[in-house]
């Protein structure tokens, strides 16, 4: 996975080359590998796959001796979708300014989890969140935007109302319907605090055309 992460920086450093990726601006780097990571489960159908993390891998390492050309074309390709996406949906945030009606897209707490992972399939629930969400378009901040699908899910009722298997088809069902309705919302849905350095590189490359 350390090669994926290489190709990601690689493409974030062409598009976007005054970003210090490796130093203050490695917020955004850690970000965008996870949503990349979430991207590739989907788009090689691993989502709902027993250990879908270790496929990844595997999936990778095969790119990576025998097709690694279509691999760096692959993730060239998303990094510009997912820059187009993050001007469009993330915040960036000066020291401590509050913003409550938007999402912090680190704040990916285990309270925040605590209901769903009470579910005996928690982890296949989780990603088909991932997974409605990047059908729909949305591929920045994957895992903060599903851990809001999923509370929206199981605010109004018990979780143990829903471990059984109709009730998760129902569950994966609603993720989908609201997932849909989030990619037609416009403006942003997260914040992410940055450091001044990061502002004025984020808007020195806001006017650049992503190719």
């Amino acid at each position: 996975m350390n090669f994926l992460l290489l190709l990601l920086a690689e493409s974030l450093r062409k598009r976007a080359p005054q970003l210090d990726l490796v130093g203050t601006d490695r917020k955004i780097m850690s970000i965008a590998i996870e949503d990349l990571r979430n991207y590739l489960k989907v788009h090689w159908n691993l989502v709902g796959t027993e250990d879908s993390e270790s496929k990844l891998r595997e999936k990778v390492h095969r790119y990576f001796h025998e097709r690694v050309e279509e691999l760096e074309e692959m993730v060239d390709l998303w990094t510009g979708m997912w820059l187009r996406k993050w001007n469009e949906r993330v915040k960036l945030v000066i020291g401590d300014a509050k913003h409550g009606s938007l999402k912090d897209i680190h704040d990916l707490t285990e309270e925040g989890r605590f209901r769903w992972r009470h579910l005996e399939d928690w982890r296949e629930v989780e990603e088909m969140a991932l997974e409605a969400l990047i059908r729909n378009g949305e591929i920045c901040g994957t895992m903060s935007l599903a851990e809001s699908l999923l509370k929206s899910e199981f605010r109004q009722g018990s979780v143990k109302k829903k471990t059984r298997r109709n009730d998760l088809v129902d569950v994966v069902n609603n993720l989908f319907k609201r997932a849909r309705q989030l990619s037609e919302s416009k403006g942003p849905l997260m914040f992410v605090r940055i450091d001044k350095h990061f502002w004025n590189v984020m808007r020195q490359d806001s006017g650049r055309k992503i190719h």
